[in-house]
């Protein structure tokens, strides 16, 4: 059986929550959501979600994300509202203070994961790790262009490593890379529509 690409899910990042203030480092209770979109700018989905901190610093009850979505069978059309917890757990940064992650909340082959994960990704009506998914990133399945294009992972990575996005007034050296690299992500799906457009003519 083919292994499903991370870039045809849906993803929910501990990066993009911490951008957007939904990850504090003290007792929390907040609540949001996030729309994606298709390459053209238009609204696919969109989900609601609560995040809860209790205490940082104390791994048995860190706190949890809960998920509100409302998910569509495709091949019955039957809808089902979803409301999904995700723990969450805490590590001590070398600077102080606490970096968050998620506790995968998976049970694979009746087996609970547990596994400590900064990206969650859509598996059928749940969301779960790249592993339990039994995931691959487009770039290992593919030849040619298409292997060396950027992945969600890495440019989540590179934007996580940006800690100020300007000093003095001008952008410093982590963000201009962080936006090079979303460029040049935006602008290889231009180039796999071409490559994968010549393979089928």
């Amino acid at each position: 059986m083919s292994k499903t690409e991370v870039e045809s899910c849906h993803t929910i990042s501990v990066f993009w929550l911490k951008q957007y203030g939904y990850l504090p480092q003290r007792e929390s209770l907040m609540s949001g959501g996030i729309k994606w979109s298709n390459r053209w700018g238009e609204e696919t989905s969109s989900i609601g979600f609560t995040v809860r901190i209790r205490s940082p610093d104390n791994p048995s009850d860190v706190g949890h994300v809960k998920l509100s979505y409302r998910h569509i069978n495709r091949w019955s059309n039957e809808s089902e509202q979803m409301d999904y917890r995700v723990p969450l757990t805490a590590t001590p940064c070398n600077y102080g203070g606490f970096r968050y992650w998620f506790t995968c909340p998976w049970y694979r082959n009746g087996i609970y994961c547990g596994n400590r994960v900064a990206v969650l990704y859509s598996i059928s009506k749940f969301f779960a790790c790249r592993r339990c998914g039994n995931m691959i990133y487009m770039a290992q399945n593919t030849n040619g262009p298409l292997r060396s294009m950027i992945s969600k992972a890495d440019l989540e990575r590179t934007q996580e490593a940006v800690k100020h996005r300007f000093y003095s007034g001008k952008p410093t050296r982590k963000y201009k890379s962080y936006m090079n690299k979303l460029d040049k992500y935006h602008r290889q799906w231009i180039i796999a529509e071409r490559y994968l457009s010549s393979k089928m003519n």
